[in-house]
């Protein structure tokens, strides 16, 4: 039977901005703008090193509709250079870049395929003249799609190894837009032998028999909550089955979040050397990389009530400790979340203002339900409806809480 062996990748959302940076340092930015382009050039890298048979490009390999002109050309660019080593790409546009948005006029070379938006189309992939796998794929027309868009993926030909390539939330991701919702039986049903999927910026692999379905995740982390490490996956198959996979690190800058307890430390210098040695460990674990972190202090302790007065001054002092250059580190920000050392229950029982706040969230604490009827009046309000936004039932409960302690900590400071 034959082998082969190809790279599938997603959402590279090239010329991407990063995202809940403030205050960046100008050379720091300069490279942040570069970071996508960089990951995208280590994929091809990554291609011609590993000698794959193809490349799968499962959607979204820009940011938006209106993609910029340098995006497109270094695309193309680097197409080309796999296609000069006689590997061939299959390519699918996703949500976010989809086939209305503006194109330039730019030649692709004839190796490299675009799958069109109005049907699910195949190609056949063939090597020393025998036909050993055929892509079927659909790009997204528009940014919004029905939810049955790419309903008509089905096996034909008589190719051993047939793949999907589909940019779908598969099992209803609620951290993702639910773009071509599907069903890992809907998958099963078409009698593919692999999906290459996209999408989700997550990379898991759902199911290691046939048919074989995975997301590889974005090709590079754009902000706190895409930490950990980012980038492609490299499928090895035997006939029509996946013998092996392996996951190929292809980021450039590693996003990155910890947490730092002020349990114990009795001085600001203390906290500094604490905070240091927590973005060392983190820079260690990055392996080389550029690394954005945040850091969120926690805990009850002495330094709780000095943080109003020092937050500030540590992050910059902190900043100006790390690196710069291309392999730098950059304190995306510090947050408080830490609490005075005080005893909650005995506090609580107190007829002040503070012990009632801590009574009131106390009764609140673990029922979203009503703590969003008891601030229904926020959401009846223009202005602070939009700020607020939808909140889910975690993040609704967790700014009650911070709010609970802004407007107590000035009586518990005062005692």
């Amino acid at each position: 039977m034959s082998r082969l062996s190809f790279i599938h990748c997603a959402d590279l959302h090239l010329d991407s901005p990063f995202t809940g940076m403030q205050q960046v340092d100008e050379e720091v930015a300069a490279h942040l703008l570069e970071a996508s382009f960089l990951a995208f050039d280590n994929l091809i890298r990554a291609a011609l090193d590993r000698k794959a048979d193809f490349l799968l490009v499962a959607g979204d390999v820009f940011d938006q509709d209106q993609r910029s002109f340098r995006a497109q050309v270094r695309f193309r660019d680097g197409l080309e250079r796999l296609a000069r080593a006689g590997i061939p790409s299959y390519v699918v546009h996703g949500n976010h870049d989809p086939l209305d948005g503006w194109l330039a006029s730019l030649r692709f070379p004839p190796e490299v395929t675009f799958f069109p938006g109005d049907r699910v189309d195949s190609r056949v992939f063939s090597r020393d003249g025998r036909d050993l796998a055929r892509i079927h794929g659909i790009s997204y027309p528009t940014r919004k799609v029905a939810d049955d868009f790419g309903a008509d993926f089905r096996r034909s030909g008589p190719e051993p190894l047939q793949i999907g390539l589909f940019h779908c939330n598969l099992g209803g991701d609620p951290g993702h837009d639910p773009y071509a919702p599907r069903t890992l039986e809907q998958l099963q049903a078409s009698g593919l032998d692999c999906w290459a999927l996209g999408h989700i910026h997550q990379a898991r692999v759902l199911r290691t028999e046939s048919p074989f379905v995975a997301y590889p995740g974005n090709l590079q982390g754009r902000h706190v909550r895409e930490s950990g490490p980012r980038g492609a996956l490299l499928v090895e198959t035997e006939g029509s089955r996946v013998q092996r996979h392996e996951r190929l690190v292809l980021d450039v800058v590693r996003w990155s979040s910890a947490r730092v307890d002020i349990s114990g430390l009795d001085s600001d210098e203390a906290l500094l050397e604490r905070l240091q040695e927590t973005v060392e460990e983190a820079s260690s674990e990055a392996a080389g990389r550029a690394l954005v972190i945040r850091l969120e202090l926690i805990g009850r302790g002495l330094l709780h009530f000095r943080l109003k007065r020092t937050r500030t001054d540590l992050l910059d002092l902190l900043r100006e400790r790390q690196p710069r250059g291309p392999v730098f580190i950059w304190i995306e920000s510090l947050e408080d979340r830490t609490r005075p050392e005080v005893d909650l229950e005995d506090r609580s029982r107190a007829e002040d203002f503070a012990g009632s706040m801590l009574r009131l969230a106390g009764e609140l604490r673990g029922r979203p339900e009503e703590l969003r009827e008891w601030l229904g009046e926020l959401w009846n309000h223009p202005q602070a409806a939009r700020l607020l936004g939808e909140l889910g039932p975690a993040e609704l409960e967790d700014l009650f809480d911070r709010a609970t302690w802004l407007a107590i900590d000035p009586f518990l400071e005062a005692e």
